[in-house]
């Protein structure tokens, strides 16, 4: 089976399109059931709602897969461990450290004016512990302190996928190909027991299986398992077949669980995070499978996922996704911003109905996603540009 990588496919970036969307959901929908009369419709969206954290899962497995192709492509050329770096690092750090500065200048200006209302009185607060931040180890912050004292506390999974960027080219590096498989098979069995050994006895009983990087290595596992599936040579390899043909199944009893089971039960942190991973993969692999898609051959299309390719390959899933960095780190700012507007526009006793949940999702979407496309355009692709000149990239490009 030829390997995904040597051209770009655009249904990968709709897939981030869409886990970013359920992110955008999740923390912009935010319903309090005050008996208006959007009360079923506001209830109906929330209970979608409650899924929408799982957007993160499938950015791991995404992530899991595309930077094992990359790492295994590179494997044995000069200067793997320096191109990687170079090239992870213009990627993520001068936004990300751009976002920290400015919400650290922001926060000392309002702790100086003795703000400590609001979402401008938490970053104000906040501020003194922005360094958690600074050194990416926010998810370690977050599963001892908790989530409040912790200033942009989102940033835990940008802090796993950079501690795992730093560990697992050395895993390849020194594993031959059946290693490695092993290796991530390994990560895979012993992410469920790490997560119920933190449930049982670590200081944040919820947060700990959920933002810690031994805990959620099973997602980036099975992404980087399934990408070396891609390069075996053979017509379509047994794990591929499997989660090909179960993906709507295996993504049913996904939603099933997440709707079902919640992160204080210990029954979803043994089996739940595991199983929304393999169902993100076999949504990838679903769409890779697509008719007329690159990655695959003929013989293995399934004229059933051409639906699916045309939804993950549409104009504006592919462009959020493409943008979907900047708006994961804009979009609780923007929704703070559209907050403020709203309290002036909003009665009190309709802050959290279905009118104002709608505004505020509507308004922090559209300024996140405004916001994030500027940055990509005017910031960030001028800096993506130098990564060709400073570390050549091999074949592997998404």
């Amino acid at each position: 089976m030829t390997a995904p990588g040597s051209v770009h496919i655009r249904g990968l970036d709709g897939i981030r399109g869409l886990a970013i969307s359920m992110v955008l959901l999740y923390h912009g929908w935010t319903y309090r059931g005050p008996g208006d009369i959007g009360e079923t419709v506001g209830g109906t969206i929330n209970a979608v709602r409650v899924i929408g954290w799982a957007g993160v899962d499938v950015f791991f497995v995404l992530s899991g897969f595309l930077i094992t192709g990359i790492l295994v492509e590179t494997k044995g050329q000069p200067r793997y461990w320096r191109n990687f770096l170079i090239r992870r690092g213009l990627r993520i750090f001068p936004l990300y450290y751009a976002v920290l500065v400015l919400l650290l200048g922001a926060g000392l200006v309002l702790a100086r004016a003795g703000v400590v209302s609001g979402a401008a009185g938490e970053l104000a607060r906040g501020a003194g512990n922005i360094w958690v931040n600074f050194l990416y180890v926010t998810n370690f912050a977050v599963a001892t302190w908790g989530e409040d004292r912790v200033p942009l506390d989102t940033a835990w999974s940008l802090a796993i996928e950079e501690q795992f960027y730093l560990v697992y080219p050395a895993i390849v590096l020194l594993c031959t190909r059946r290693g490695l498989v092993l290796a991530l098979v390994a990560m895979t069995a012993a992410a469920p027991v790490l997560r119920v050994l933190v449930f049982e006895y670590g200081p944040q009983p919820v947060l700990g299986p959920y933002v810690l990087p031994f805990c959620r290595m099973d997602a980036l596992a099975i992404g980087g398992l399934v990408r070396l599936a891609y390069g075996g040579g053979r017509p379509e390899p047994a794990l591929l077949a499997v989660l090909r043909r179960l993906a709507l199944p295996l993504c049913a009893a996904a939603i099933a669980v997440l709707l079902a089971w919640s992160r204080k039960d210990v029954r979803f942190v043994a089996v739940g995070y595991t199983l929304t991973a393999v169902a993100a993969a076999a949504l990838l692999v679903r769409l890779l499978a697509s008719p007329a898609s690159p990655a695959s051959p003929a013989s293995s299309a399934s004229p059933a996922s051409a639906p699916l390719r045309r939804v993950f390959e549409s104009r504006a899933l592919v462009h959020i996704g493409k943008v979907s960095y900047a708006v994961y780190l804009f979009h609780l700012i923007a929704r703070a911003v559209v907050a403020q507007g709203l309290a002036r526009v909003f009665p009190r006793e309709q802050i959290g109905g279905t009118a104002y949940c709608a505004a505020q999702l509507f308004g922090m979407s559209l300024l996140a996603i405004g916001a994030a496309t500027a940055s990509y355009h005017l910031f960030e692709r001028p800096i993506l540009r130098l990564k060709d000149r400073w570390a050549p990239a091999g074949r592997e490009r998404f």
